[in-house]
């Protein structure tokens, strides 16, 4: 059960700093005061495919954001709870689908740099990037929540039909 509360507590921790950022982007961005890791350019020196980068990765955060408020949602159930119901496999499905869709936007704001760089500025540079690995770190516990998903239905049926038939 300590486990259990130092994840849900965790979880709160994550979704309020992840809060916090996408308030800080919100109101310092538009004011010029910060670049953004695609683009070593002031904000007012943008083209619009920077625009759109930043459009995808603020929708991106978004998705971040609104999947791990369904862990949070989850981890409250769970510990209110003690056991495994259907608000729990919803909460982790959904958490698992956001988490997919950022890391999904994401690889495309990738693909989108990559070829910025190769047309306009015609350097081609290859390097090893963090960013690409937590995006597939990403991707991968989205899927994995989904799966856990599956399994917390599947016992819950299984359980129900021995309760049928004692």
């Amino acid at each position: 059960m300590k486990h259990t509360k130092l994840f849900k507590n965790l979880i709160s921790f994550l979704f309020y700093i992840l809060c916090l950022g996408f308030l800080v982007i919100l109101f310092y961005g538009p004011l010029g005061f910060n670049t953004i890791a695609q683009e070593n350019r002031d904000v007012q020196h943008w083209d619009f495919i920077s625009w759109l980068l930043l459009s995808i990765s603020a929708i991106a955060y978004v998705f971040l954001i609104i999947g791990v408020k369904y862990l949070k949602n989850m981890a409250k159930e769970m510990t209110d709870l003690g056991s495994f119901d259907l608000a729990i496999q919803y909460n982790l499905r959904q958490s698992g689908k956001c988490l997919i869709i950022s890391s999904l936007l994401n690889y495309l704001t990738f693909a989108l740099i990559f070829i910025k760089r190769l047309v306009l500025d015609s350097e081609l540079e290859v390097i090893f990037d963090n960013n690409i690995l937590l995006q597939i770190i990403l991707t991968i516990t989205g899927l994995f929540f989904i799966i856990q998903s599956d399994i917390l239905k599947l016992s819950n049926n299984l359980k129900t039909e021995n309760d049928l038939t004692i």
